[in-house]
């Protein structure tokens, strides 16, 4: 068990050090990060163990409302990731269209302004006046 454990911290510290390193996050964000998450997850186990473990093990309307609730916990909040990073997506292609952008640099096509190298230009271009009147 603690081999596992082990495991997954240092799998846990290499996406932490990715976090920061791909500028995702700064140390602080990642550190408060893992001091909320720890402190949830204790909570969770202490609550879980304490109130819901006897119910949940004597009873199966209780497993079944449980696994439910979780299912669809885990649903609506897909649904909800998913629904935002198309809304986010849409709405990074419709500023392109309005303020023209033209193909990139290197790819040379406008369907690619997502990826790194074209989202620059694009930022460049709106918050930049002297780079939009250089274009």
């Amino acid at each position: 068990m603690f081999a596992k454990s082990l495991i997954l911290m240092l799998i846990l510290c290499f996406q932490s050090y990715l976090r920061v390193s791909q500028k995702l996050h700064t140390v602080s964000q990642v550190v408060v990060g893992a001091v909320v998450g720890s402190t949830f997850s204790i909570l969770w186990y202490w609550l879980w163990n304490a109130f819901v473990l006897d119910a949940f093990v004597s009873s199966l309307w209780v497993r079944i409302i449980v696994l439910l609730g979780s299912a669809v916990l885990c649903l609506g909040f897909l649904l909800h990731v998913v629904r935002h990073w198309l809304k986010d997506e849409w709405n990074l292609i419709k500023m392109c269209y309005i303020i023209n952008i033209v193909p990139c640099c290197k790819c040379k096509n406008l369907g690619h302004f997502i990826v790194d190298h074209c989202k620059v230009e694009f930022w460049q271009k709106i918050f930049h006046p002297f780079f939009i009147a250089n274009v």
